[in-house]
């Protein structure tokens, strides 16, 4: 089931708070959360019922695997460490088995020629992010942070619905003492603060990402079909899509939150204006917070982080982040994705060791700006390679990219012989111009509901010097206008969901 679909907003989400609610109003806690377990894997079920089976078999086997690592103590045969390791390599290869095995048998030529790349299985919804919350749990339990957990609560962590599919990737920390805390009634401001949490997040996907996604998949299907884009129409798709990527995520995490709120629980923010940033550093430290935090902990610290000399940090770097592509997506261009994203952060830590300029006045205006436009120029090339089915069609596609004609001329006359186009040029133009300054001088959903009590974080750490338009407007109050606004935005995203479609991230 997705969180952009009728079926979802009228119908699953309605049934879901009321009968929620009514066992919490009569402290039936247990007997809550037990209905939370149950929608939380019908909601999953919904798409393709036997992948039911793997998540629940998943859910068991990790708890289990987690009671024996906390109690080993010498108790059996293998040691913790022994256990720990045998657990996460368990869960790798249940993820590689489903993920990454046709590309694994790619490299391998059956003797009628053919090279195998097509998967013979469904890639179950959320496998990556399921997997890697049970793998944290897992190493928490080897830390012995974890004894005090029943299974019920275990099963509500890993299934919990808004973010069973795409994130964010939750800590237990952040989980479990909220289940055990949270013993209030049903309190109305929670549900229209989540509520409102939740429509804004579905406009992002239906209002911007989507329509972004019809563009952008006019212009990646050129390439692919072996033709040539102009340079100007080839940079303003990949401009298209790193808009498309960013409302369509983001407006997942945002729905994820604002769901989640309407239960009675907070789950970590996820973006933070990454757009914003003026480093690749920067980037990763504001774009899917989550999945980098999870790396940085489980991955890069293991490996020695920065303690062992430059050049393993930079190694351990690399290693990380061409990880972190291929748990994107099993594919070369993947791969290359990382590799990109490892040599850019690998060159700002450089540029930070050997940058003495100590810029003033309009000089540091100039220069901070300078220092934006290189990171989203670098971002936005990198998404193509993201973006494209293949690694062949991604040099393709940056080939294109390379200035052969720049004449406004040109690049409409070769805009209207791609065809299927519904307005002129200059209209998607203005309009990735006018989403572009949405994303980077507006405020984010986070300062916009900063008001609300559910926002641990305050957003105003992030602003990272911004000074943003219409920010004493644009500050979410539970009143009538904000109630209109809504009310409004939830009206235009109900008459714009013709297609359900898919969030991009749902693919990893």
């Amino acid at each position: 089931m997705l969180f952009n679909s009728h079926a979802f907003i009228y119908a699953f989400l309605p049934c879901s708070l009321v009968v929620y609610w009514i066992f919490r109003n009569n402290s039936k806690v247990d007997t809550a959360n037990s209905w939370l377990i149950f929608i939380s894997l019908v909601f999953y079920a919904w798409l393709y019922p036997p992948h039911l089976i793997l998540i629940i078999t998943s859910i068991i086997s990790n708890y289990c695997l987690s009671l024996f690592i906390s109690n080993a103590d010498g108790k059996y045969f293998f040691s913790r460490r022994i256990l720990i390791t045998l657990a996460i390599v368990g869960n790798l290869f249940v993820l590689g088995y489903y993920k990454y095995l046709s590309f694994l048998l790619s490299f391998f030529i059956i003797p009628s020629g053919r090279i195998i790349t097509d998967s013979p299985y469904i890639l179950p919804l959320g496998i990556s992010f399921f997997t890697f919350q049970q793998i944290a749990y897992l190493v928490s339990a080897y830390r012995d942070e974890t004894k005090q957990y029943g299974f019920k609560d275990y099963c509500l962590f890993v299934s919990f619905f808004p973010q069973l599919i795409a994130g964010p990737i939750v800590k237990h920390g952040e989980f479990f003492p909220q289940l055990k805390a949270h013993c209030q009634k049903f309190a109305l401001a929670g549900i229209v603060t989540g509520g409102s949490f939740f429509v804004i997040g579905l406009s992002k996907k239906v209002i911007c990402a989507d329509p972004l996604g019809e563009f952008v998949g006019k212009l990646f299907e050129v390439v692919e079909k072996g033709e040539q884009l102009g340079f100007f129409i080839s940079w303003l798709g990949a401009i298209a899509y790193s808009l498309q990527i960013y409302f369509d995520f983001s407006g997942y995490s945002d729905m994820a939150l604002g769901l989640a709120y309407m239960f009675g629980i907070v789950l970590p923010v996820n973006f933070n204006s990454p757009y914003r940033s003026k480093s690749i550093i920067e980037f990763w430290e504001n774009w899917h917070i989550t999945l980098t935090r999870f790396f940085r902990e489980f991955l890069y610290f293991p490996l020695g982080g920065n303690r062992k000399g430059i050049i393993n940090q930079y190694w351990n770097i690399f290693i990380v982040m061409i990880l972190c592509g291929f748990w994107h997506g099993a594919g070369w261009n993947f791969i290359v994705w990382g590799g990109i994203h490892a040599c850019l952060i690998i060159v700002n830590h450089m540029w930070r060791k050997i940058n003495k300029i100590n810029v003033h006045g309009r000089w540091k205006t100039f220069y901070l700006m300078a220092s934006w436009c290189v990171t989203f120029i670098t971002i936005s090339m990198s998404w193509v390679v993201f973006r494209a089915v293949s690694l062949k069609h991604a040099i393709t596609y940056l080939q294109c990219m390379v200035p052969r004609e720049s004449s406004w001329i040109l690049a409409s006359e070769n805009f209207k012989q791609l065809g299927s186009f519904d307005y002129p040029l200059f209209f998607y133009v203005m309009v990735l111009v006018f989403l572009l300054a949405v994303v980077v001088l507006f405020p984010n959903t986070q300062h916009i509901f900063s008001r609300a009590f559910f926002m641990k974080e305050k957003p105003d750490k992030g602003t990272r010097g911004h000074i943003f338009l219409l920010t004493p407007h644009l500050k979410w109050y539970p009143n009538i206008i904000w109630g209109f606004l809504v009310g409004a935005l939830l009206f235009i995203c109900t008459l714009g969901i013709f297609t359900e479609t898919q969030f991009i991230y749902f693919r990893f």
